[in-house]
């Protein structure tokens, strides 16, 4: 966990910083694949990537390398939604093990 909330707190201060978003598709789109990288890299640190999660983003690389900016976005929109569920998983997962194993006295 200590390794994730550096990658936290980056995803969380590009976010407090964006500024407006781009009017161009293609750079939409580029944005879009960009910020689901970096949570995508933040999951992985935290040790809870998932491999959909990484199956969009290509997916979005692709639709951006043919042009089909609508597709890239979306595809990247739907990666950076489930790599921030997978960091939520991973912030659960630090202290819910205790839950799952009794200490004897």
């Amino acid at each position: 966990m200590r390794t994730a909330l550096p990658a936290l707190l980056l995803i969380a201060l590009a976010a407090c910083t964006k500024s407006e978003v781009p009017a161009d598709p293609a750079e939409q789109a580029r944005a879009a694949v960009a910020e689901a990288e970096a949570h995508y890299q933040a999951s992985w640190e935290a040790g809870h990537a998932w491999r959909a999660t990484k199956a969009l983003i290509d997916d979005a690389r692709a639709a951006l390398e043919l042009g089909d900016y609508e597709t890239a976005a979306s595809s990247a929109d739907r990666a950076t939604a489930m790599a921030e569920a997978s960091l939520a998983q991973a912030e659960a997962e630090s202290t819910a093990w205790r839950d799952r194993f009794p200490f004897s006295s």
